[in-house]
Parts: C-alpha cells; structure tokens; sequence
C-alpha cells in the first residue's frame, strides 16, 4: 500500500513542477555556499523564481553575461539582503551567467534561454524498447557522511525531480516503510 500512495505522490509532485517557474535557491552553510540547482531553463518571456531563505546570511544576484540585464523583482541585484524571494523575466534568447553579490567566487549560476522560434520542446520519441527519458543513473557504491552523490544523463527536455527516500528504520522511527529526507527539483 505504501508503495502506490509514494507513487501517487511522486506522479502529483512532479506534474505540479511542470509548469511552474524554475526555482534557484541560496543554500549552504558553515563549509560553503551555492545555488541550487546552479542551471536553470526557460522559455523567452519566461521568468525563474530565485530566493535566499536564510535569515541570517545575505546573498544577492549580479548578472555577470547574458544578452541583456533580464529584469527581476523582489531580488537584490547588486545587493545582498536576508530573507527575500522575488523572480526574473527573460525576453532573448541565449545563456545568462550571475554570481551571488556576497559569495561571487563560490556561488555561481546560468539560466538558459531558449529560442522559441521552433514552438514548445517535444521529447525524442522513446527508444526501440519505449524506454525511459533518463539513463545512465551512477551511484558511488559507498557513501558516507551528510551527502550523496551520482549522476544521470538525461535524453529529453523538462523538469528533472529528485526525491530520496530512507527506510524509517535507519532513521530510529522504528515503523516499517520509507519517510521523504530530501528532495530536489
């Protein structure tokens, strides 16, 4: 039964993450700071949501290149403040590059604009077995400590969601079955 609801849920999570605004984050701590994720993508006239949750450490957006400055609200640009969340417009085409205004040697950035002149993406079609849009999935055979860390090629335009789960008896709960500990879109 577990199983089911936990796909129901991923099948909800990701349809919602479709066609929202990408969402670049400030994040970090003692041993480092960056945006998460580090790329983005969206379409011309499209925008991307950034926000810096911390109340206690500032950072900021400076555009470093890109075909012109996008405009953006409800961000510090050239600035650095706490707490805040706003978004930024893209009208051209091309790569956009920033740094955080506070950490611009550690936090870095790009935001791909796509042409638009060809319509909406349209994934490839599936591989001779009908296969999936992702392959390639690696994962470090032993990993500890607080990450974790692999890769995965992607064959088709979209929104990639990472979930992890753990079982909940690694975690102390002592129930069977798996509880969310981290997730990523």
């Amino acid at each position: 039964m577990v199983l089911p609801l936990t796909g129901a849920l991923v099948f909800l999570s990701v349809s919602g993450s479709i066609a929202a605004d990408p969402t670049v984050e400030a994040t970090g701590s003692a041993s480092g700071y960056y945006w998460s994720p580090t790329q983005a993508a969206t379409t011309p006239g499209g925008s991307v949501t950034f926000k810096s949750p911390s109340p206690g450490v500032p950072h900021g957006l400076s555009w470093t290149g890109g075909p012109e400055t996008p405009g953006c609200s409800g961000v510090p640009v050239n600035d650095g403040k706490t707490a805040w969340s706003g978004s930024c417009a893209f009208v051209q085409p091309g790569d956009y590059t920033f740094v955080c205004y506070v950490h611009p040697t550690e936090m870095k950035g790009t935001i791909a604009v796509g042409s638009g002149g060809s319509g909406p993406l349209v994934p490839p079609p599936p591989g001779p077995s009908g296969g999936p849009a992702a392959s390639g999935l690696e994962m470090a055979k032993r990993q500890r400590g607080g990450s974790l860390r692999g890769s995965i090629l992607l064959r088709a335009p979209g929104n990639l969601e990472v979930e992890l789960l753990a079982a909940r008896s690694l975690l102390g709960i002592g129930k069977a079955g798996k509880v969310r500990v981290g997730r990523i879109a």
